[in-house]
Protein backbone atom coordinates (compact mmCIF):
# COMPACT_ATOMS: atom_id res chain seq x y z
CA UNK A 1 0.00 0.00 0.00
CA UNK A 2 1.75 3.10 -1.26
CA UNK A 3 2.88 6.04 0.80
CA UNK A 4 0.46 8.40 -0.99
CA UNK A 5 -2.48 6.52 0.50
CA UNK A 6 -1.38 7.63 3.97
CA UNK A 7 -0.50 11.25 3.27
CA UNK A 8 -3.92 12.62 4.23
CA UNK A 9 -4.19 10.43 7.31
CA UNK A 10 -0.73 11.50 8.45
CA UNK A 11 -1.54 15.18 8.01
CA UNK A 12 -4.86 14.87 9.83
CA UNK A 13 -3.20 13.11 12.78
CA UNK A 14 -0.32 15.62 12.81
CA UNK A 15 -2.79 18.53 12.92
CA UNK A 16 -4.36 17.14 16.14
CA UNK A 17 -1.16 17.05 18.22
CA UNK A 18 1.09 19.81 19.60
CA UNK A 19 4.35 20.81 17.92
CA UNK A 20 6.30 19.28 20.81
CA UNK A 21 5.20 15.74 19.87
CA UNK A 22 7.98 13.35 18.88
CA UNK A 23 5.79 10.36 18.00
CA UNK A 24 2.16 9.87 16.98
CA UNK A 25 0.12 6.68 17.04
CA UNK A 26 -3.31 6.27 15.51
CA UNK A 27 -4.91 2.93 16.31
CA UNK A 28 -8.23 2.00 14.73
CA UNK A 29 -10.34 -1.14 14.67
CA UNK A 30 -12.61 -1.76 11.70
CA UNK A 31 -15.98 -3.43 11.47
CA UNK A 32 -17.94 -4.22 8.35
CA UNK A 33 -19.95 -1.01 8.34
CA UNK A 34 -17.39 1.54 9.52
CA UNK A 35 -14.66 2.39 11.96
CA UNK A 36 -14.87 1.78 15.69
CA UNK A 37 -12.60 2.99 18.45
CA UNK A 38 -10.11 5.20 16.64
CA UNK A 39 -7.56 6.27 19.25
CA UNK A 40 -4.93 8.95 18.75
CA UNK A 41 -1.90 9.17 21.04
CA UNK A 42 1.22 11.28 20.97
CA UNK A 43 4.45 11.21 22.91
CA UNK A 44 6.32 14.33 23.94
CA UNK A 45 10.09 14.50 23.82
CA UNK A 46 9.98 14.13 27.63
CA UNK A 47 8.41 10.67 27.18
CA UNK A 48 4.94 11.69 28.40
CA UNK A 49 2.18 9.92 26.53
CA UNK A 50 -1.07 11.79 25.81
CA UNK A 51 -4.42 10.88 24.27
CA UNK A 52 -6.32 13.29 22.06
CA UNK A 53 -9.78 12.83 20.53
CA UNK A 54 -9.98 11.98 16.85
CA UNK A 55 -12.11 14.31 14.79
CA UNK A 56 -14.62 13.54 12.04
CA UNK A 57 -11.99 14.12 9.34
CA UNK A 58 -9.81 11.31 10.71
CA UNK A 59 -12.80 8.99 10.98
CA UNK A 60 -13.86 9.81 7.41
CA UNK A 61 -10.35 9.12 6.13
CA UNK A 62 -10.21 5.82 8.02
CA UNK A 63 -13.56 4.85 6.52
CA UNK A 64 -12.20 5.70 3.04
CA UNK A 65 -9.06 3.64 3.66
CA UNK A 66 -11.16 0.73 4.91
CA UNK A 67 -12.67 0.58 1.43
CA UNK A 68 -9.15 0.23 -0.01
CA UNK A 69 -7.87 -2.25 2.58
CA UNK A 70 -10.85 -4.56 2.29
CA UNK A 71 -12.84 -6.38 4.94
CA UNK A 72 -10.00 -8.72 5.89
CA UNK A 73 -8.20 -5.88 7.73
CA UNK A 74 -9.56 -5.62 11.29
CA UNK A 75 -7.13 -3.10 12.80
CA UNK A 76 -4.61 -0.47 11.72
CA UNK A 77 -1.68 0.94 13.66
CA UNK A 78 -0.39 4.10 12.00
CA UNK A 79 2.77 5.39 13.67
CA UNK A 80 4.60 8.62 12.80
CA UNK A 81 8.09 9.48 14.10
CA UNK A 82 8.87 13.21 14.06
CA UNK A 83 12.53 14.24 14.00
CA UNK A 84 13.03 17.94 13.39
CA UNK A 85 11.96 18.70 9.84
CA UNK A 86 11.74 15.04 8.84
CA UNK A 87 9.19 12.37 9.59
CA UNK A 88 8.76 8.69 8.93
CA UNK A 89 5.74 6.48 9.24
CA UNK A 90 4.90 2.85 9.67
CA UNK A 91 1.57 1.16 9.06
CA UNK A 92 0.81 -2.22 10.59
CA UNK A 93 -2.30 -4.20 9.79
CA UNK A 94 -4.05 -6.90 11.79
CA UNK A 95 -5.97 -9.28 9.58
CA UNK A 96 -9.03 -11.35 10.50
CA UNK A 97 -7.00 -14.51 11.18
CA UNK A 98 -4.71 -12.70 13.67
CA UNK A 99 -7.32 -10.44 15.32
CA UNK A 100 -7.93 -11.37 18.97
CA UNK A 101 -11.69 -11.02 19.19
CA UNK A 102 -11.69 -12.66 22.64
CA UNK A 103 -10.08 -9.50 24.10
CA UNK A 104 -11.90 -6.20 24.41
CA UNK A 105 -10.92 -3.05 22.53
CA UNK A 106 -9.16 -1.51 25.55
CA UNK A 107 -6.98 -4.60 26.02
CA UNK A 108 -6.00 -4.69 22.36
CA UNK A 109 -5.25 -0.95 22.43
CA UNK A 110 -3.09 -1.34 25.56
CA UNK A 111 -1.09 -4.09 23.83
CA UNK A 112 -0.43 -1.71 20.92
CA UNK A 113 0.59 1.11 23.29
CA UNK A 114 2.98 -1.23 25.08
CA UNK A 115 4.56 -2.30 21.80
CA UNK A 116 4.87 1.24 20.40
CA UNK A 117 5.76 3.25 23.51
CA UNK A 118 6.95 0.68 26.04
CA UNK A 119 4.14 1.49 28.49
CA UNK A 120 0.39 2.15 28.63
CA UNK A 121 0.31 5.08 31.03
CA UNK A 122 -1.28 7.93 29.07
CA UNK A 123 -2.67 11.31 30.12
CA UNK A 124 -6.32 11.62 29.11
CA UNK A 125 -8.05 15.02 28.89
CA UNK A 126 -10.49 15.85 31.65
CA UNK A 127 -13.91 16.77 30.34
Amino acid sequence: MGEARYETLGQLAYDRVPDQASKILLYAEFVDDGVISPSLFYELKSGELHYVECDNHIEEELFRLQGIFGRDVKALEFEVELQGESESFRARFTYTDKFDDTADTASRRDAVLQRCFGHTSAHYPSH
